[in-house]
């Protein structure tokens, strides 16, 4: 499940309102009674569908509201870091934690393609501690650049939706959305 807005799988945040799911940062952001759905023509797309309203008091519809306020994919959207295994390492303590982001910002370059970085931690296991090189602690750590690249490949789809600008269609009005 994603929120309708921003496809969000921020699960223990989803709330359900009749037709639309929102997470929490929509919910906070975005002015709109989601509780308050009306059905009929979208006065934009002429579909006839569920419709918002928006606090100037017009309506639009789901679909509508999404593209002009959050906007719609133009590529095909990347796995969400979500649905990744959290990264979790039995034997991490503080000073070990430490010790690995040292080693991670120094040597492994997240602006870098995701092979590179492999190629680069394969090329230093023998400078790096022995815990380092453990299976354990590699599993955690293939999967901690997983998210941390998944997370990335979002942030550029997100960056690469069509976005409307912003305003209500009818009356220009901003104040949609909270600064």
């Amino acid at each position: 499940m994603t929120c309708t807005f921003c496809d969000d799988m921020g699960s223990l945040t989803l709330r359900t309102h009749r037709e639309v799911m929102s997470c929490y940062s929509c919910r906070y952001r975005f002015r709109i009674d989601f509780n308050n759905q009306t059905n009929g023509p979208c006065g934009i797309c002429f579909e006839k569908t569920t419709l918002l309203t928006l606090p100037c008091n017009h309506t639009l519809c789901v679909e509508c509201c999404k593209i002009i306020y959050y906007g719609i994919a133009t590529t095909q959207q990347p796995i969400h870091w979500r649905k990744l295994p959290f990264p979790f390492w039995e034997d991490m303590d503080p000073i070990k934690y430490r010790e690995y982001k040292k080693f991670r910002l120094k040597w492994l370059n997240t602006d870098e393609p995701y092979e590179t970085i492999l190629q680069r931690r394969d090329s230093l296991c023998s400078t790096r501690p022995s815990w380092m090189n453990t299976e354990s602690f590699l599993d955690y750590e293939n999967n901690l650049l997983q998210v941390i690249y998944s997370q990335k490949e979002w942030d550029v789809y997100e960056d690469q939706k069509f976005k409307g600008n912003g305003t209500c269609p009818y009356c220009k009005c901003k104040k949609i959305l909270k600064v």
